[in-house]
């Protein structure tokens, strides 16, 4: 949840032109979830709104890719959808 809440900060950076590493760092010192596992590294990189990140720790390893969030597409397949159960019920 660190790296999905860094990598999501970091790709919505719109004003404040901060650099990826320096989310990284934030998300590193948000901290291990879990001591036992040992030290907690967390690596993004951040090109045109997609970001990509790995977190690491003990012997595990997650990666995250985001894309781009497109509202459009989403409303037209709201609008297929809606029109397509229109055509079924002969309306």
């Amino acid at each position: 949840m660190i790296l999905e809440e860094t990598l999501e900060r970091a790709r919505q950076n719109r004003s404040e032109e901060k650099p990826a590493s320096y989310f990284a760092e934030e998300g590193e010192k948000t901290g291990n979830p879990r001591l036992w596992l040992g030290s907690y590294s967390l690596k993004i990189s951040v090109k045109e709104r997609q970001a990509a990140g790995t977190a690491a720790a003990g012997d595990w390893i997650k990666e995250i890719e985001m894309k781009p969030f497109r509202p459009e597409h989403s409303l037209r397949s709201c609008q297929a959808l809606l029109e397509m159960g229109k055509n079924r019920n002969g309306s």
